[in-house]
C-alpha cells in the first residue's frame, strides 16, 4: 500500500514538472546579411520560471550572453529583453568572421535550445598585389594574365577586351588554330603565340551576386622591331613644286623615326623640309617628309629610318624630275587670264575668275586636281599652293602661285607659238610690199 502511494505521488510530481518545462514559441530564423550591416536573432520562451536564457555560438561553443548580460568581450554584441518572454541578440556591423550558427538555450533539465545560421556575404574585391600588372612580352611568345579576387561567396571572374576589336584571340601554338571569344571565364587568361594585334587593354570582372561587381584593367604590350611600308618607292615631280614622301611604321616600343638624304645625312626640319608624324594606333604611325621648291639637287634618294630597343629598319624612296611639256618658240603671255581677288575686308579668303578664251583647263591645289573649269565663286585658301594648266588653239601654259594675304592677279601662262606669229607677220609684210610695188 505504501509502495503504491509513493509511485502515485512521484507520477503527480513528474507531470507537474513536465507541464512547467520552458517552451519555445516560433523558430529561430536563419539570416543572410551583407558585411557591414546589422543582424539580430529573436528567441521567445514561455514557462521560463526561474530558468535563464543564454546565447551561444555553436561553432566554437562560446557563451555570448546570459539572460540580459553580455559575457564575451565584443562591443558589437547587445542583448535585449522585453520584460516578458522575448530575448534578442543583436550583432552590429557584422563581419565575415561572424558567419556561423547561433543557439538560444534554456538551462532547464534537460536543456532546451534552438539554432539558426548567420551567413555574412562580402562583395568581391580584386587584390592588386596578387594580380598581374601591365605586361610586356615579345611578339610570338605567350602571355599570362592573372586576376585574384576575394569575397563571399567566392567571386566568378570573366575576362573581356576593351576597344573597337573586343574579341580575345586564343591561338594554338602547335596547330596554329585561332579561337575567337568575346569573353573568357577563368581567373587566368592564357594567350599563346601573341601577335601585335593582341596588344591592348584586357579587363577582368569579378562578381558573386553581392553588389557591386569590381573590375581591373591590365594593359598587354607586344614588343617587336620596326617594320616599314612605302606605297611608292619611285616618285616624280616637276621643278619648283612641293612633294610629300611618306612611310608607314609599325613598331613597339614606340620608335624614333627620321629621314636621311642620298649622302646619309639626317634631314633637319627647316624652311625647305618639313616632317609630319601621325599615330594611327598604339603601334602604327606614318612619317611624311615634305620638300618645298624642288631643285635639281633634290632629285635623288631619300631614306626613312625607324629604330627602337628591339631593332632598326629602313626604306628608300627615289625622287625623279618630271619634265613639263614646252613649246619650241618664244612665249607670249596674256595678262588677264586668271585673277585672284579678296572676298572680304580682311583679305582672309580669295576667289578666282578668268576672262581669257581658254579651251581646256586643269586647276590643282597642292598637286591635287580640284577644278575642271574655272568658276567665279570658287574659294581659294591663302595657305595652299596652286597651279593652273591652260590651253587654247595657240598652245599650253602653266602658272604656279602660293597665296599670301594680298589680292593680286597673275598670268595663267597661255603660250602662243612664235612660228605661227612669224608666219602671219611675213605674210603681212609681203602684202604691204606688193601693194607698194603696185603704187610705184
Amino acid at each position: 500500500m505504501r509502495t503504491t502511494l509513493s509511485i502515485f505521488i512521484l507520477q503527480i510530481y513528474c507531470y507537474g514538472v513536465v507541464d512547467s518545462m520552458p517552451k519555445f514559441i516560433g523558430k529561430l530564423e536563419n539570416m543572410t546579411v551583407s558585411e557591414g550591416r546589422d543582424a539580430s536573432f529573436t528567441c521567445t520562451v514561455t514557462n521560463l520560471g526561474g530558468h535563464r536564457v543564454a546565447w551561444i555560438k555553436s561553432d566554437d561553443k562560446a557563451i555570448l550572453a546570459i539572460h540580459d548580460h553580455v559575457i564575451t568581450n565584443n562591443e558589437r554584441l547587445h542583448v535585449t529583453h522585453n520584460d516578458k518572454d522575448t530575448w534578442t541578440l543583436q550583432i552590429k556591423n557584422v563581419k565575415q568572421k561572424d558567419t556561423g550558427e547561433y543557439m538560444c538555450q534554456v538551462n532547464s533539465v534537460p536543456m532546451v535550445s534552438q539554432i539558426a545560421a548567420l551567413e555574412v556575404v562580402v562583395p568581391p574585391e580584386i587584390s592588386d598585389r596578387h594580380s598581374t600588372s601591365d605586361l610586356s612580352v615579345a611578339e610570338g611568345s605567350s602571355a599570362k594574365l592573372h586576376c585574384a579576387a576575394k569575397g563571399h561567396p567566392s567571386p566568378e571572374i570573366i575576362w573581356r577586351r576593351e576597344g573597337r576589336d573586343s574579341s580575345i584571340y586564343i591561338r594554338s601554338s602547335k596547330h596554329g588554330k585561332v579561337k575567337m571569344k568575346k569573353r573568357v571565364k577563368s581567373g587566368t587568361l592564357f594567350l599563346p603565340s601573341v601577335t601585335r594585334s593582341d596588344m591592348g587593354n584586357y579587363m577582368c570582372i569579378a562578381s558573386n551576386g553581392v553588389p557591386p561587381a569590381v573590375s581591373k584593367t591590365i594593359k598587354l604590350i607586344i614588343n617587336f622591331q620596326p617594320q616599314l611600308e612605302v606605297t611608292n618607292q619611285l616618285i616624280g615631280a616637276p621643278l619648283m613644286t612641293e612633294i610629300s614622301l611618306s612611310c608607314t611604321i609599325e613598331a613597339s616600343p614606340k620608335p624614333i623615326t627620321f629621314w636621311t638624304n642620298h649622302k646619309g645625312a639626317m634631314i633637319v626640319p627647316n624652311s625647305k623640309y618639313q616632317i609630319v608624324e601621325r599615330d594611327q594606333n598604339s603601334y602604327r604611325s606614318t612619317s611624311t617628309l615634305i620638300i618645298k621648291k624642288l631643285e635639281k639637287s633634290d632629285f635623288s634618294e631619300f631614306e626613312c629610318v625607324s629604330k627602337n630597343t628591339i631593332g632598326q629598319s629602313e626604306e628608300t624612296i627615289k625622287l625623279y624630275e618630271i619634265q613639263l611639256e614646252t613649246t619650241k618658240a618664244s612665249i607670249i603671255t596674256t595678262k588677264k587670264d586668271l585673277q585672284f581677288h579678296s572676298s572680304d575686308s580682311n583679305g582672309d579668303k580669295y576667289k578666282f575668275s578668268s576672262s581669257s578664251d581658254i579651251d581646256s583647263q586643269l586647276f590643282t591645289r597642292n598637286h591635287r586636281r580640284i577644278e575642271d573649269k574655272f568658276n567665279n565663286d570658287s574659294n581659294i585658301s591663302n595657305e595652299d599652293y596652286y597651279e593652273s594648266l591652260d590651253s587654247n588653239y595657240h598652245g599650253k601654259g602653266l602658272t604656279r602661285s602660293r597665296n599670301d594675304n594680298k589680292a593680286y592677279s597673275f598670268s595663267s601662262g597661255l603660250r602662243m607659238r612664235l612660228s605661227n606669229i612669224t608666219t602671219y607677220f611675213l605674210l603681212f609684210l609681203n602684202f604691204i610690199w606688193l601693194n607698194m610695188h603696185l603704187f610705184i
